[in-house]
């Protein structure tokens, strides 16, 4: 069977409810390849979860088509299941059930036998620490922990598509680190492709390969992080410490516009094809024998992410 180089395809999708005079999606084009990380960012009331759901086969497009892994799902429903998991913004879980039993019942539903199944479950619950949870009935659980066995459940069985609506909420640190490390993994060495819908930008920009922005119902930007940054022409950020309290002459200020965090702590943001000169100027400037460290800090995904949003607005 040739793998298809494309896990989604969206095509001039909209969705309208009944009750609104306005789309919830306009004209939606998002496409995802195969093994990649898709990030889907925007604000409250953006259109995401609609989007999310119709790729689910929650709801069915007024217009325009979805595909996954080259089929349409809108004539192929059932196809779905063993295609697209999805771990919804608000956890669904069974709390009468125990642990094992919700994360293992799921892993037969996609079709896998009760045996392996259960040994993927204790597998999942192992690699994130929590083999002492199997047991307990999920209502009795923390919402942190409820959290994680739902996005256990939606990743057992190992689907190629998966969709993780803010995964990491309520997740302490440690746990958020294992999560996304093994979000790579499964891209990397299973070839899973993943749609991830997310407010923590930051969080997210260290998984993600491509990214879409959406504002009012549509698309307004997507592409390589790196290439939106350009696009967009945002400056890098070099980040300097000198002394408390260093004198720094005006004309300098005013010349490299040096821009003051705190007593200790400088700013100088310059366009990234001017950075090595920047940096000899200011190195061999009065002020240089006073850094004690400096950081070139290129533009970030939270970066690209509000100068779109405030350009739309």
């Amino acid at each position: 069977m040739i793998m298809n180089d494309k896990m989604l395809i969206a095509k001039d999708v909209c969705k309208k409810y009944a009750h609104s005079k306005t789309y919830a999606n306009k004209d939606i084009d998002i496409s995802i390849n195969t093994g990649e990380i898709k990030g889907l960012f925007g604000p409250n009331g953006a259109g995401k979860t609609t989007f999310v759901r119709q790729v689910c086969g929650l709801l069915k497009p007024d217009s325009g088509y979805i595909e996954i892994d080259g089929v349409d799902i809108a004539k192929h429903k059932n196809y779905i299941p063993s295609k697209v998991s999805y771990l919804g913004q608000i956890a669904y879980t069974h709390r009468a059930l125990k642990v094992i039993e919700f994360i293992q019942f799921t892993g037969v539903y996609r079709g896998i036998d009760a045996k392996e199944s259960k040994r993927q479950a204790l597998e999942l619950l192992e690699y994130f620490g929590m083999n002492y949870l199997q047991d307990k009935l999920i209502g009795s659980i923390s919402g942190g922990e409820t959290r994680l066995v739902a996005f256990m459940a939606a990743i057992i069985g190992y689907n190629p598509f998966v969709v993780l609506d803010e995964p990491t909420n309520d997740v302490d640190p440690e746990k958020r680190i294992l999560l996304w490390q093994l979000v790579k993994k499964l891209k990397e060495e299973r070839g899973i492709s993943f749609l991830l819908v997310t407010h923590n930008i930051q969080e997210a920009s260290n998984v993600v390969d491509d990214v879409a922005i959406m504002y009012g119902g549509q698309i307004i930007k997507q592409g390589r992080p790196y290439e939106l940054a350009e696009a967009l022409k945002i400056d890098t950020k070099l980040d300097f410490v000198v002394p408390y309290h260093t004198k720094i002459d005006d004309e300098l200020i005013s010349r490299l516009k040096i821009i003051r965090i705190d007593d200790e702590h400088l700013r100088i943001n310059v366009n990234k094809d001017k950075v090595n000169t920047v940096l000899n100027e200011l190195y061999s400037s009065s002020l240089g024998s006073s850094i004690s460290s400096i950081k070139i800090l290129p533009p970030s995904l939270e970066d690209i992410y509000m100068m779109n949003i405030k350009e739309n607005k």
